[in-house]
């Protein structure tokens, strides 16, 4: 749902301008979009890659208590209802979303450059794998799939900067791999959440991104 609305804001803000030609331009958008969701009530199913087991299982000391917050956070193998919020995921962690299989890899922050400087605080470098296990190709769309947060639900803003280190955007075949980074532009916070979901269906895969 929330796509819907990205792409309607991202239209609208390229459009500008002002009167009557842009408000019969949004107006239009706006039904497309409510008619596109009227079609949509699929959801999508969401759960934690069983090699997340594998490798937290070399750990000494786990956090038993923080399994117990809350009855939607991921369970390493388990599967959890379609369409729903799914939390907890943390960087290095391997995600099943329908036929993907999505791994935040690493994140970094940098103050910029001479030639690229944020219009917040810093930029937030975020590596990401997507693999596609299904039998058709995927399209991928990191400025509609993908999302960052603040601790206190703040949306922060995707960017491209030069020296990133490919991007998350096209086709991924039948079995292929894609990787790149995801770039935003925050603000300080005391950590960040990043948002994916699937177009035309209902559901979140949410990962905690540390400040460090």
């Amino acid at each position: 749902m929330l796509y819907f609305w990205r792409i309607v804001t991202y239209i609208y803000r390229l459009i500008g301008g002002s009167g009557m030609k842009k408000y019969m331009t949004l107006s239009a958008l706006v039904l497309a979009s409510t008619l596109a969701l009227a079609a949509c009530g699929d959801e999508a199913d969401i759960s934690a890659s069983d090699s997340n087991t594998d490798a937290e299982a070399e750990e000494t000391n786990t956090d038993k208590e923080s399994e117990d917050n809350s009855e939607t956070e991921a369970e390493d193998g388990a599967e959890v209802d379609e369409g729903e919020e799914v939390s907890g995921f943390q960087i290095g962690d391997e995600v099943n979303f329908n036929d993907l299989s999505i791994t935040v890899n690493s994140v970094d922050f940098s103050e910029g450059s001479e030639w690229e400087q944020p219009s917040k605080d810093k930029y937030a470098y975020i590596d990401i794998t997507v693999v596609n296990n299904g039998d058709e190709d995927y399209t991928l769309s990191s400025l509609m799939q993908f999302e960052l947060v603040t601790n206190e639900g703040r949306s922060q803003d995707i960017t491209i900067v030069s020296d990133q280190d490919g991007e998350l955007d096209g086709t991924i075949g039948a079995g292929r791999t894609m990787a790149g980074q995801v770039v935003f532009d925050v603000s300080e916070a005391d950590y960040y959440e990043l948002i994916f979901e699937e177009i035309l269906l209902s559901g979140q895969a949410i990962w905690e991104i540390p400040n460090e």
